[in-house]
């Protein structure tokens, strides 16, 4: 009984150890592609068209432009909540207001 829980115990410690090494190689793979992207210069951020100009231009794979889309969106675009709290609230109210 003994052996076959020390096995699962280090099964289990080989799975988690393996992961996390693998999605630690797949961190580094992206840092280049992530840096790439990142340096976009705000020259090329106008249109979406110009973004996907630069992605283009510098990305070979679907995989690596996907990644590139992803992570300048991901860094780059932003609400103003205050705002569009104010919108939401604007709309209700207005919908509640009689005669309209």
């Amino acid at each position: 009984m003994q052996s076959l829980c020390f096995r699962i115990v280090l099964y289990v410690m080989m799975l988690v150890i393996s992961t996390t090494l693998f999605a630690q190689a797949k961190k580094k793979e992206f840092a280049g592609i992530d840096r790439k992207a990142l340096a976009i210069p705000e020259s090329r951020t106008a249109t979406t068209g110009d973004i996907a100009a630069y992605i283009n231009e510098n990305f070979s794979s679907d995989a690596d432009k996907t990644r590139a889309a992803f992570i300048w969106v991901a860094s780059s675009v932003s609400y103003d909540w205050r705002i569009c709290s104010m919108l939401i609230f604007t709309r209700r109210r207005r919908r509640r207001l009689p005669g309209r």
